[in-house]
């Protein structure tokens, strides 16, 4: 066979380069004839037979493909029109980014264009150091899962040595019987007679398999070439969509990290709001049992009539504040899907949250003061989500503080802006300039056990409602945490009329109308209703 096949080269490039000098000599002819009308001298025979044979040799290389390329797309125009397809369905690989889909558009297109009794796409496997199938054409699922490549084998080592496809019938020549028969062996288990080496940056993350073809026996040059080129392409789509599939994972990874942590942060938000709550329920309870006992003593004397109106009068209160303060600790952890857009009363949800954190507050002696404008568009939202900016921000400042200190929180109508602007204030150690821009990065945070999820739990509320949220901080001065919204509604009824002199009004004397609405929560002593003198 192969001396049949050397004389075939040896006759068809014999008859390339006799009708190559044909042509140089019929040209130089011509040239010659002209010439001779322009009376320019004949050159002798024998150096015209030396030049053009000359001529022949060195124009041989681009004559023999020139040739070769007009045959084939005359005689035999069905071999190239797979390749065509071939060529455009490799510049859409790009676009495909999921690994199964990019699979099966392989090694479905490289099946049905090129007749193949089966077509495989095997991509790096870290888990089991194998490259392993992730689409076939023509083997059934159950066989495919068995097909695998080790790394360590050969026919891998050949692969990531090689810069062009494989073929079964090539590849054995350069290698000794052993590995011949391994490298056969390996082909076999492969269902393969070519593999194509899927390379990214000189490092094999793949290689597509090529089952035995149904019409044509073997490959020319012309599809060994294109069949390097669409390899290539296959490679860079491959590894993209490696790439992405890497990414997705590992965003579900972070993701599920993420709620883990939020639950973690939600149960320790529970278990401070437990034990406030515990100290709020314990004090009006023991004034109950206490009032109870001074009945059961005083129940045959003969003042009990008087005494007990009095003393039932202070367990009816003792009981409303027990229910008051059970019914904010439900309003706080009510589900948010449970929740309607409703009109938002900051001042009822200020002073909710204000008496759940006010038992760490006064042990720690911070002082907190709240005031909310007279004139505040109307806003709509959920109820519980503006709880937790209220509950994050100041737990955020009474912890920033530590020990002694203030929190000032403050709503009010921005007129130049026209939004609701809502400030948390504290006089803490402060933020430090660099810090400053990470604040709302989720879990960064400087305290010691924090997890630093609330912050950003604040600004993703806040974006959700077109909010804007800004930190400005001075060490050993405290920090300052601004809201912005805009109004989802109407003014309220009652600014419509004569709201240009409330303005001047406003502007004239804020000082007095901010003071007048100040509540102080000092130790534990909760005063609503209460203002604070200048």
């Amino acid at each position: 066979m192969n001396f049949l096949g050397k004389r075939k080269r040896i006759l068809k490039r014999s008859i390339v380069f006799l009708f190559l000098t044909v042509v140089i000599g019929a040209v130089d002819l011509v040239l010659r004839g002209m010439a001779g009308r322009l009376s320019i001298t004949s050159i002798p025979f024998p150096a015209w037979v030396v030049t053009n044979t000359l001529l022949a040799v060195i124009l041989y290389k681009v004559f023999d493909q020139l040739v070769m390329r007009s045959f084939k797309s005359i005689i035999f125009p069905h071999r190239l029109r797979p390749l065509a397809k071939l060529i455009k369905v490799s510049r859409e690989l790009g676009s495909i980014l999921d690994l199964n889909e990019l699979g099966n558009v392989l090694v479905n297109s490289l099946a049905d264009f090129l007749a193949l009794k089966n077509a495989s796409l095997l991509v790096w496997d870290k888990s089991c150091e194998a490259f392993t199938v992730v689409s076939a054409a023509g083997i059934s699922l159950s066989e495919s899962r068995k097909i695998c490549l080790s790394g360590k084998s050969l026919l891998a080592d050949k692969l990531a040595r090689a810069h062009c496809p494989i073929f079964n019938n090539t590849i054995e020549k350069h290698l000794s019987w052993h590995e011949a028969s391994e490298v056969a062996r390996a082909l076999e288990e492969l269902r393969s007679s070519v593999l194509l080496p899927l390379k990214s940056d000189g490092e094999l993350i793949g290689c597509i398999g090529l089952g035995r073809r149904l019409r044509v026996a073997s490959y020319g040059s012309t599809e060994r070439r294109a069949l390097g080129e669409f390899a290539s392409s296959a490679a860079r789509a491959v590894r993209n969509a490696v790439k992405f599939g890497e990414l997705k994972v590992a965003n579900n990874e972070l993701r599920d990290i993420q709620s883990k942590l939020l639950q973690e942060t939600k149960r320790l938000a529970i278990e401070q709001l437990a034990s406030g709550i515990a100290h709020e329920i314990h004090n009006p309870l023991t004034v109950i049992s206490g009032k109870a006992q001074v009945l059961l003593l005083n129940k045959d004397k003969a003042n009990f009539k008087s005494d007990a109106e009095e003393v039932l009068k202070t367990i009816v209160r003792q009981t409303q504040r027990a229910a008051d303060i059970t019914k904010r600790l439900l309003s706080f952890a009510r589900p948010s899907f449970d929740a309607v857009a409703e009109p938002i009363d900051f001042e009822n949800i200020i002073r909710n949250t204000v008496a759940l954190v006010s038992y760490q507050a006064s042990m720690d002696e911070i002082e907190t003061a709240w005031f909310v404008g007279p004139d505040l568009p109307v806003l709509r939202g959920n109820l519980q989500e503006f709880q937790e900016i209220f509950f994050n921000l100041i737990l955020n400042a009474v912890e920033a503080i530590g020990k002694r200190g203030r929190v000032n929180i403050a709503v009010r109508r921005n007129r130049a802006k026209e939004t609701v602007q809502i400030s948390v204030s504290d006089t803490g150690a402060g933020i430090r300039e660099e810090n400053i821009s990470q604040v709302f990065n989720p879990f960064f945070t400087r305290r010691e056990g924090g997890v630093g999820l609330g912050l950003f739990l604040v600004q993703q509320i806040v974006h959700r409602y077109g909010g804007t949220i800004q930190a400005e901080s001075k060490v050993a001065r405290g920090s300052v945490f601004t809201i912005e919204f805009m109004p989802c509604g109407a003014l309220d009824k009652n600014q419509n009329s004569g709201e240009e002199s409330a303005a001047e009004e406003n502007d004239s004397q804020p000082a007095r109308r901010e003071l007048s609405r100040f509540e102080v929560l000092s130790r534990g002593d909760v005063r609503y209703g209460k203002a604070v003198n200048c």
